[in-house]
């Protein structure tokens, strides 16, 4: 089944509404008749298997049958800090894989080798509903605003720190090993630097604050490339 999204307002006990874009792929797109089934996601978590009952003014209303809480969510929070890259492409990117791979919120930051760029919430946004319901989902990741490494780092004190880093000694595979679980205990934050990576100055702030260093193996990546890799060993 499709996963289309209707934020809380539009949801009732029993009943759903879609708006008019989620209408409009529903009827034209996949062309689901009266009476066919479908996922709706309220963003914030539950997702409901429903009934397409009629269209009415290009709006979808559906019956809901069933109601279930934090469907393919993470067992616990999982942040990404991503450094804004120059490419604006490539931070789209990077905001759709992440959102599939599982991350709860994104925290766009600025470092001292971040090489000018603005952050684009609104598209961001949009790109977190799209890959949300892309990869079946029910919760759409928060994007912060955009803030200093160093308010990051103040942000996330509660979190366990995974820093990453071509010069670390420890390669993340020897502390996560495939089938072993996550080690650390609540909500997990990873970091992830610029094209220039991480100053050594950061990587000392980072470590003050409780951040372990880890490294993705013996090859440079990319910033893109790093941010999925990380994601793929703490998003479970």
């Amino acid at each position: 089944m499709e996963v289309y999204y209707a934020s809380p307002e539009r949801i009732s006990a029993e009943n759903a509404v879609l708006p008019v874009p989620e209408t409009r792929h529903l009827t034209r797109v996949v062309r689901l008749q009266a009476g066919d089934r479908l996922l709706i996601a309220d963003g914030l978590g539950t997702m409901y298997i429903a009934r397409l009952r009629i269209v009415v003014e290009g709006e979808a209303h559906c019956a809901l049958e069933e109601k279930i809480v934090g469907m393919n969510e993470p067992k616990r929070p999982q942040v990404l800090v991503q450094a804004l890259l120059k490419n604006p492409g490539r931070m789209d990117w990077i905001v759709e894989k992440a959102v599939e791979l599982g991350v709860t919120s994104i925290f766009p930051v600025t470092t001292e080798r971040t090489i000018a760029g603005k952050a684009r919430a609104t598209r961001w946004r949009e790109l977190a509903c799209a890959a949300m319901k892309q990869s079946r989902r029910c919760l759409i990741p928060r994007i912060e605003p955009l803030r200093s490494f160093g308010e990051a780092l103040r942000a996330l004190r509660d979190h366990t720190m995974l820093l990453f880093h071509e010069s670390a000694e420890t390669e993340i595979r020897a502390v996560l090993p495939a089938g072993d679980g996550m080690p650390f205990p609540g909500p997990v934050a990873c970091l992830v630097g610029p094209e220039g990576g991480f100053t050594a100055g950061e990587v000392e702030a980072a470590v003050a604050a409780g951040a372990h260093v880890l490294s993705l193996g013996p090859r440079r990546l990319r910033s893109e490339t790093a941010a999925v890799a990380a994601l793929s060993y703490v998003c479970v």
